[in-house]
């Protein structure tokens, strides 16, 4: 509200107050960090006759989840302001950054809630934000339709989450997320109710985070200024999901199918999202079918019992996911264009954003030693432990990590190397937009070595969830080394090798193109006719219905008359 006020009075002191505020919400977020672990915030009654309470509960998972959102956002703020400057004669910035700043406190909200229903709300709100971002430049038509799309899409993971919120309201009798954990430990919720609750957070998880069969809207979600799509794809929004998952996982570990369809939602996911990424050319789609592919292993990691690889991953994913997003957004503000086809040998013309966009796809990949690599390995480690039912979600997603390497290069060499060089002038961005960068670098580079410390603070306050009681660096590095799934990053390091010789002696990058390869990026492999068939079936319902609603008032109060003599006929028979 502050960034508003301010903006009615002056546009350049409201982004210092904004660029200001999303430092301290970042700095305030880590300082939180060394507050675990506390006691649980008193709760203060918001609707007294429902016992619903406005508390908070600063656990280890939720506080990481802060983090993500408050210093990404941070970064995301500070570079938008040189990005964003060419966008502020056609579309007011304070607009933009009311709800860029609305967008990351909603998540940090939801990360701390220790209630179902004040986390729905700000669920609900962090959906709003997305609409409106990435419908920001909404005199043009693609964004509109995507921002409609975005939202319509979530509504059906949403209606699943407050579907199990009720019910579980109605088996407790509270919506207080830890009463629930400890009365479904204690075996006090009927396990229909918990099934059923289950179900619907399942929706909620696949809708928010873009899992399969709802992963459509993501990649059209690229018509937000990139800024934006760094803030969704990394810190806001799609996380949401996961950390729905991995908090509530001890409520529905003990069903039988739960964990399974949580597991193969999230390999299906990673695998076809890795194989829309090898075909796509728009360098922000790319990063989209990624970030989808991702958060697919983070949710078979939670269906594995894995959540501590799951949450570590989705910190590390943040980082690198971040600084390629805001490498993109770098490299789309020096060229004026999005088609990888239409670039090409930007290293010499851009050297800070080349190696801080090799940092990035590198730790993407997986690559030793970069903080991709030991989470990724902890993930796939923790389907392979989770027994012999997970064979195949693991196969399906050592050949997803396959895919990964394959088409973060292939986007790497395009842009910087390529076939064809970028003829036109080109520079790296001013340092409101490198610094950014130059941190997050580091970031991913350097923050694996402080596991000791993140996974101290990441079981703090969680109750009765599966996660080991300590790593320290040195296990986490025996651990890594001594793991028959280290062959798995040999694997990406021969990937790379191999197309790295291959594409510097053809002078060609990996082209899979085609009408019909066409078809199936733009459609998601069908999905998307199958969406607009249904919307049609139901339009062509309501049109016979509407016939019904003359817009005449007599006609309307006489059909209220004949229905409401109706009910008190079959309220008399009774």
């Amino acid at each position: 509200m502050l960034v508003w006020l301010v903006g009615m009075a002056s546009s350049r002191l409201m982004k210092w107050v904004a660029s200001l505020t999303a430092l301290a919400t970042g700095g305030l977020t880590l300082k939180l960090l060394f507050a675990l672990p506390v006691e649980p915030v008193e709760g203060v009654f918001w609707i007294p006759n429902a016992a619903v309470k406005i508390g908070l509960n600063l656990t280890g998972l939720g506080v990481w989840v802060a983090v993500v959102a408050g210093c990404v956002g941070a970064a995301a703020v500070i570079f938008s302001l040189k990005y964003m400057e060419a966008e502020e004669k056609q579309y007011p910035p304070t607009r933009y950054y009311f709800f860029t700043m609305l967008f990351i406190g909603s998540m940090i909200g939801l990360a701390l809630a220790d209630n179902l229903i004040i986390m729905y709300l700000f669920w609900e709100l962090i959906g709003l934000c997305s609409y409106f971002l990435i419908a920001y430049f909404y005199m043009d038509p693609k964004a509109v339709r995507s921002g409609t799309k975005a939202f319509v899409v979530t509504r059906f993971g949403d209606i699943g989450f407050l579907f199990g919120i009720v019910v579980l309201w109605k088996a407790t009798g509270s919506t207080n997320v830890f009463d629930i954990l400890a009365m479904a430990n204690a075996g006090e919720i009927s396990m229909l109710m918990v099934g059923m609750a289950g179900a619907g957070f399942i929706a909620a998880a696949v809708g928010k985070s873009a899992q399969f069969p709802l992963h459509v809207w993501l990649p059209d979600a690229m018509e937000a200024p990139t800024t934006i799509s760094a803030l969704i794809h990394a810190a806001c929004l799609v996380n949401a999901g996961v950390y729905l998952l991995a908090l509530t996982y001890p409520i529905f570990m003990y069903l039988g199918w739960w964990a399974p369809v949580v597991l193969w939602i999230g390999a299906i996911t990673a695998l076809l999202a890795g194989v829309l990424a090898v075909m796509e050319f728009d360098i922000k789609r790319v990063l989209a079918y990624s970030t989808v592919s991702q958060l697919g292993f983070m949710v078979a990691a939670v269906g594995a019992g894995g959540i501590f690889a799951s949450q570590f991953h989705l910190v590390n994913h943040a980082v690198f996911k971040a600084l390629l997003f805001l490498c993109a957004g770098a490299i789309v503000h020096a060229v004026g264009t999005r088609d990888l086809r239409q670039m090409g040998g930007l290293g010499a013309k851009m050297p800070i954003t080349k190696v801080c966009c090799f940092v990035g796809v590198a730790a993407l990949a997986g690559i030793p030693v970069l903080n991709g690599f030991w989470s990724k390995d902890l993930l796939l480690d923790s389907v392979m432990m989770a027994g012999d039912w997970a064979a195949v979600p693991l196969i399906i997603l050592i050949v997803s990590a396959a895919l990964t390497a394959i088409y973060s290069l292939r986007m790497y060499w395009m842009v910087f190397s390529g076939p064809k060089a970028y003829e036109a002038p080109a520079h790296d961005g001013p340092w409101q937009m490198s610094v950014p960068l130059v941190a997050l670098a580091l970031a991913a580079l350097l923050m694996w070595l402080a596991v000791g410390f993140y996974c101290s603070q990441a079981i703090a306050g969680v109750q009765f969830h599966i996660v080991p009681v300590e790593m320290s660096l040195a296990d986490m590095f025996h651990h890594t080394v001594t793991n028959p799934l280290l062959a798995v990053s040999g694997l990406v390091v021969l990937i790379w090798i191999v197309l790295a010789v291959s594409w510097s002696r053809s002078g060609k990058v990996l082209s899979v193109e085609g009408r019909g390869v066409t078809a199936l990026t733009e459609t998601k492999f069908g999905f998307d006719p199958l969406y607009q068939g249904v919307i049609a079936l139901i339009g062509g319902f309501c049109r016979v219905l509407r016939r019904l609603q003359t817009g005449d008032l007599n006609y309307n109060v006489a059909s209220a008359a004949v229905g409401l003599i109706i009910i008190l006929l079959l309220l008399a028979a009774r």
